[in-house]
This record gives C-alpha cells, structure tokens and sequence, in this order.
C-alpha cells in the first residue's frame, strides 16, 4: 500500500501489515530528507526525546523502523534495488557496512549519469570517459577499469566490475546493450584487469 509523505509529493510504499506500527510511531506522519550527496529520497520522521535529562531532536528512519533496528547503529539496512521510497520487506535487508556501501547510486552533481564512471576532459585523445570502483578488501581500495571514448560503454564496463567484486550486492547502471559496439573488447579488457588483480594472471579462466 502507499502512503503520502507530510508535504504530499511522494508516495511512500509499504506493507499494509506494517501501517499501524509505521501510523502509531508517527502519528503527525513521514517526512522525506535527501541525504548529502544522494539523490535518493529517504523517508523519515523527527521526535524529542530525553537523553541524559536533556531534550534532544532525533531523526529515525522509516526502513530502520520496519526491519526492528530502530538504535542498533551496528546494524545497516539496504534498500535491495535502491529505491528508498519503497520500505516494504521484501525490497530491504539487513547487510553489514561493507555490503551496504557497495549497493549505492551515483552521487548527486555528479559529471557522469553512470555510477563508477567521470569525464576527464584534461585527458590527451578521444577516450575521455574513466571508470573506477571500490573494493575494500584489496589495500589500494580503488580500482581502475580504464578509459572509453563514450558513457555508455564506461558504464557497461563498470557493471562488469561491479558484477566480478560485489556480486549480489552490486548496483548496476541501466544500459542499452544495443549501443555498444565494441562488448566483447569491453569483457576481455575488464578480465583481463580483474584476472590479474586478484589472481595475478592475465588469463580469464
């Protein structure tokens, strides 16, 4: 079922077994809250409480409140498909910080539309387009995919690191394949780059 955020404007979703816990927590209702850097609408609501005999305005969040980890800071929450105005379970799960941060959007004011991917206009020659991605399980974290003469293409390649190194938990960019021209040089560039980082060979098997 869906439910009008207090200024109107978003339809937040939800499970119609969850509207009493959600109503009665909030009864003034939800509101919405782009957090820094995100384009992702969250949805929350705002409350005084008293904490070492201080009043003091806290902010809980609609997600944190369905999946019952309302304080447990230990504990994240991940919308599975990113959009965060949809807080019904089966669209959450709980992950830890590491898995949380893999599933995650372009930031906002970003040069690019794709995740992983920026426009490198001081770049010598036509391949403008970089593509990087994080993996914090290797030292140097940030991993470079390489350079692509259109944003399409340094989209598909980072969706194809994306699906190597965070797996389940990957968030891909939307992409026509049908624009691409060159995929198959794309996958063997990206295993190639991945075989040899991880497995320290350059073969793809």
């Amino acid at each position: 079922m869906n439910i009008k955020s207090k200024c109107g404007k978003y339809d937040i979703i939800i499970d119609d077994e969850d509207y009493q816990k959600i109503m009665d927590f909030a009864p003034n209702g939800w509101e919405i809250k782009f957090t820094t850097g995100s384009n992702n609408p969250y949805v929350l609501t705002r409350k005084t409480v008293i904490i070492n005999n201080k009043k003091v305005r806290k902010q809980y969040y609609l997600h944190r409140l369905i999946m019952g980890v309302l304080d447990d800071q230990n504990q994240k929450v991940d919308h599975k498909f990113t959009n965060t105005l949809d807080n019904r379970k089966s669209e959450l799960r709980l992950v830890t910080c590491q898995e949380n941060s893999k599933n995650r959007t372009s930031k906002k004011n970003s040069a690019s539309k794709y995740l992983g991917v920026s426009f490198c206009a001081s770049k010598r020659g036509s391949k403008k387009y970089r593509v990087n991605i994080k993996d914090k399980n290797i030292n140097h974290n940030n991993i470079h995919l390489g350079y692509y003469y259109d944003e399409e293409s340094a989209g598909y390649a980072y969706n194809l690191g994306a699906i190597k190194i965070h797996g389940e938990y990957a968030n891909l960019n939307e992409i026509d394949i049908n624009n691409i021209k060159n995929i198959e040089e794309i996958k063997e560039y990206i295993f190639k780059i991945l075989n040899k980082l991880y497995h320290g060979s350059e073969n793809r098997n």
